[in-house]
């Protein structure tokens, strides 16, 4: 229990200083604390439903926190934990492309069966 404990907080504290970086880089606002962080970081990722493991070997799994709308920067309210993995599918995609992108797989699958 206590290297889960170690790891979730290094981890943890690898994607706030991360983002806090990020956000000075960009010149976004930052005011989250890690204590924040810590309070909204689930065990699964609520989007793709996989475990979230801190320091995975797969970083599919770290995680990763989003910005809800990137403009707003890194606010209470603005920001989701999420894995990594469904953070670089959202990466750059507008919600109108990421549904045409899932509309077109779903078509071009099912003509397949």
């Amino acid at each position: 229990k206590r290297k889960q404990y170690f790891d979730k907080w290094r981890y943890g504290k690898a994607a706030y200083d991360t983002a806090k970086a990020r956000a000075k880089r960009k010149g976004l606002p930052f005011t989250i604390t890690r204590e924040y962080l810590n309070s909204i970081t689930p065990t699964h990722c609520p989007v793709l439903g996989i475990e979230l493991v801190p320091g995975a070997e797969n970083k599919d799994h770290n995680i990763s926190i989003d910005r809800i709308i990137p403009e707003l920067g890194y606010v209470e309210g603005n920001i989701i934990i999420v894995s990594f993995r469904a953070n670089r599918l959202r990466s750059d995609g507008t919600i109108d492309e990421l549904k045409r992108l899932s509309s077109f797989y779903e078509k071009l699958i099912s003509a397949i069966k």
